[in-house]
């Protein structure tokens, strides 16, 4: 399993994040992805993401992630495996799109960038992720139906922050901790 997170910000008024917060972010990640680290960060749109990389399927450096879309255009990180990502190679072949990996987490950004949200119409697995569209500033966060791979998240103000472990979220600078009591007994 690999560790991801994602900082998004929902508002104009959101408080940067500081690089201090991310740096404690991704350790505590490591454990879930000690092979390679990888971080992305939209200027523009002040989005972070982030990925701690347990190798399995493709352990050359370039599979490491974030992941990009042929184009570049989508970057992704991803949690889990897709276990059909070879059929769905295939088909994205057939459809003009070329891979630089074996990985499935480029078969995901390729197919995000296709098929867009209905990509979840077309993958199989245990998985969380984060796709984001660089061009249009639209991305999708999703996990496995059965709810296998954690993906937890809060807001902190102005800022959507996505983790696949608790301990990593906490670590974000003036994250209001305190349990939310109608969350308990929803």
């Amino acid at each position: 399993m690999c560790g991801i997170a994602g900082i998004i910000s929902l508002s104009s008024k959101s408080q940067e994040i500081d690089q201090q917060s991310i740096s404690k972010l991704s350790k505590k990640l490591y454990s879930r992805g000690p092979d390679a680290y990888g971080y992305w960060r939209d200027n523009n749109a002040d989005i972070h993401l982030l990925n701690r990389r347990l190798a399995t399927q493709d352990k050359r450096i370039i599979a490491n992630q974030p992941c990009y879309s042929q184009d570049s255009r989508i970057i992704c990180v991803l949690n889990g495996e897709i276990y059909n990502h070879r059929n769905l190679r295939t088909l994205l072949k057939n459809k003009g799109y070329k891979f630089k990996t074996k990985n499935d987490t480029e078969v995901l950004a390729n197919g995000y960038h296709y098929w867009g949200s209905k990509i979840l119409d077309k993958i199989n697995g245990q998985f969380s992720f984060i796709a984001y569209d660089t061009q249009t500033h639209i991305g999708l966060i999703s996990r496995d139906k059965s709810g296998i791979c954690p993906l937890y998240y809060t807001i902190n103000k102005y800022n959507l922050i996505v983790s696949s472990t608790v301990q990593s979220i906490l670590e974000i600078r003036n994250l209001k901790k305190e349990i939310d009591i109608q969350s308990v007994y929803d």
